[in-house]
């Protein structure tokens, strides 16, 4: 069995707790957009006001997804690191 790198699992674990925080900063953004209330707006201004809106949260939410799933692989990389240490 080849020993694993410890600098490995700290990074490992680090990158981990980096997309943890990224994720709750990006979440945190996306849940504090206004309402795509344009009742402030008139007219093209106020598509404008909601279609902005709208494609940012969505953006936003994709965003999440993607790290999400990002910070997951990282974990199943430091837990199948870890497993290899005896």
């Amino acid at each position: 069995m080849n020993p694993v790198d410890p600098a490995q699992r700290m990074r490992l674990a680090d990158q981990v707790a980096a997309l943890d925080r990224l994720i709750a900063r990006v979440e945190a953004v996306r849940l504090s957009l206004p309402a795509g209330d344009s009742s402030r707006w008139s007219g093209p201004a106020g598509f404008a006001f909601e279609s902005a809106i709208r494609a940012l949260g969505s953006e936003l939410g994709r965003a999440v997804e993607r790290l999400t799933e990002a910070s997951a692989q990282s974990r199943r990389a430091l837990a199948g690191v870890t497993a290899g240490v005896r």
